[in-house]
């Protein structure tokens, strides 16, 4: 194996919304678009810290049926947050409606995780 990036072994978990943002459009494929963005912009504010991002609506993309896996979705992502060392929070007019970012946000802090931010620029 390759030489391990320098600060790539800590994991800093990309807290952005799902459900809020398709809630708040009508058309899905527009707020699918929108979701992933979200998650793609505090990704890469991660990796341009020297870390290494996790994002569950990445990783779970087309995996999971929020319509009925929501709560397999949601278990699926506090149990990466739970291996993250950090937490990027993304700064969109979303945040203030999304249940399971504050969820997140919250459980971060009892784990004393380190809480970082972004803001989404579009």
């Amino acid at each position: 194996m390759g030489e391990k990036a320098k600060g790539a072994e800590m994991i800093v978990f990309v807290c952005s919304p799902y459900l809020a943002v398709l809630q708040g459009r009508r058309k899905q494929k527009e707020a699918l678009k929108q979701v992933y963005a979200y998650a793609k912009a505090g990704s890469k504010a991660v990796k341009d810290m020297g870390y290494t991002p996790l994002s569950p609506v990445l990783c779970f993309r087309d995996v999971f049926d929020e319509s009925v896996e929501r709560d397999r979705a949601l278990y699926g992502s506090t149990c990466l947050l739970r291996v993250s060392q950090g937490i990027m929070i993304v700064n969109t007019p979303y945040n203030k409606y999304s249940h399971g970012m504050k969820k997140e946000i919250e459980l971060a802090k009892q784990l004393g995780l380190s809480i970082y931010e972004c803001e989404y620029k579009e």
